[in-house]
């Protein structure tokens, strides 16, 4: 039978090394994904996690709602992540860095500026520039309404994503609500273009 988080909290906190890893191979996976996405930079991602567990096992001693621990480890990685984009704000991106860094070998910005017609397999094309477009689209969205929809496709309860924004849980349906409404325009209207 698995123990839950507070289970595996107290024998941590107990002096049990093991509990801490199965917490972190328990939740570690969709931290990841959620770090992913909002950095675009798989290895800043991978950074930010152990940060994030970092500072959950220097706090973990005062942490109380321990039936809510995925909620807040998501609210340590996003907070991570915040203040990794307020330090990179500013920052100019060179010609030959990828536009995505979740695809380090992907389209860069060079590639969009007018060159040499160049042949391409058409279906390859279209599967890049959909994906390129979905990612755009996420990323336009509002910031509270990408969390939400990020988080959510990492695994978390509306519940628990309420408590990592601090809102109601109604609030972040609604977020999540505004957020798949936003994509479903963006991308029907690619739908139509490529039609």
């Amino acid at each position: 039978m698995d123990e839950d988080d507070g289970t595996l909290i107290d024998r941590h906190l107990d002096g049990d090394r093991d509990a801490f890893e199965i917490l972190v191979h328990r939740h570690g996976p969709a931290l990841l994904g959620f770090l992913r996405w909002r950095t675009r930079d798989p290895i800043l991602a991978e950074d930010l996690l152990q940060e994030t567990f970092l500072r959950a096992l220097q706090a973990l001693r005062s942490y109380r709602h321990r039936d809510r621990l995925r909620a807040w480890l998501m609210r340590i990685a996003r907070n991570l992540v915040i203040d990794q984009e307020r330090r990179r704000s500013g920052r100019l991106v060179p010609l030959d860095a990828p536009l995505s860094a979740a695809e380090p070998d992907g389209a860069t910005l060079g590639d969009l500026l007018p060159a040499p017609a160049r042949w391409e397999p058409e279906p390859q094309v279209e599967r890049r520039e959909l994906a390129a477009a979905a990612r755009a689209a996420v990323n336009r969205l509002a910031p509270v309404q990408r969390d939400v929809f990020l988080m959510r496709q990492a695994g978390l309860s509306f519940k628990e994503i309420a408590k990592t924004q601090d809102c109601s849980i109604n609030t972040a349906l609604g977020r999540m609500y505004d957020a798949v409404n936003h994509l479903r325009r963006n991308l029907s209207d690619l739908q139509v273009a490529s039609a």
